[in-house]
């Protein structure tokens, strides 16, 4: 559907692909196994909890729980597609799984260390992200401000069997940024080089963080 694709993608899309380029907020948090009411948390994620033995999935927002401003946060942003190939690796569409169990419950900075971390080892690398939105999983229907915008590294996913833990950047072909669509409504372009505590500040839909619009 061309409504989920960017034109400046330019990957080519598999007839088997239902792909998207439009991302979801799921906060700044590394994880998406949370309270549904956890202040990192975005707007516009689907939390999954586990108990006993069964996922259920929950919206996590309502217009009013945004307490750190509707036009200070964001709802969704663009991420570039994955591809159908299993064999050549891309770092700006693909991502890394960590080959060791990860604590949902660790840091965003702790989870960041592990994954730039050069004696990480890795089990294998996921190529499909952004191509099966209709399946409405988190590894490919949303992204997080754990890192920055179009950042030289690759992602990073981990579990412990259960929970994802995940550092999926906004990444995009335009120059110089990504375009986000904000929870009021209205589309702005942030540039690659806002600062880092900005753009974790604007994942957040009431995390209480001080931020101006002349800040990204």
């Amino acid at each position: 559907m061309k409504v989920f694709l960017c034109p400046s993608d330019t990957r080519q899309q598999s007839r088997l692909s239902a792909g998207t380029n439009i991302r979801s907020n799921a906060g700044s948090l590394p994880n998406t196994y949370t309270d549904a009411n956890s202040r990192f948390a975005g707007p516009a994620t689907v939390i999954h909890v586990y108990s006993n033995a069964v996922y259920r999935a929950i919206h996590t927002a309502s217009l009013s729980s945004v307490t750190d401003g509707l036009s200070n946060t964001v709802l969704a942003c663009e991420k570039l597609r994955g591809d159908d190939s299993s064999g050549i690796f891309d770092s700006s569409r693909h991502t890394l799984k960590l080959n060791q169990p990860i604590d949902y419950r660790i840091s965003i900075d702790g989870f960041t260390e592990i994954c730039l971390d050069p004696n990480a080892e890795f089990v294998a690398f996921e190529t499909k992200s952004g191509l099966t939105w209709l399946f409405g999983s988190p590894t490919t229907t949303t992204y997080n401000h754990v890192s920055g915008i179009n950042m030289p590294f690759v992602d990073c996913i981990g579990n412990n069997g259960v929970d994802i833990v995940s550092m999926a950047s906004a990444r995009s072909q335009h120059p110089g940024g990504v375009n986000v669509g904000l929870a009021d409504g209205s589309v702005r372009f942030v540039r690659n080089g806002v600062a880092l505590q900005v753009w974790r500040a604007l994942g957040s839909k009431a995390g209480g963080e001080p931020l101006s619009n002349d800040e990204y």
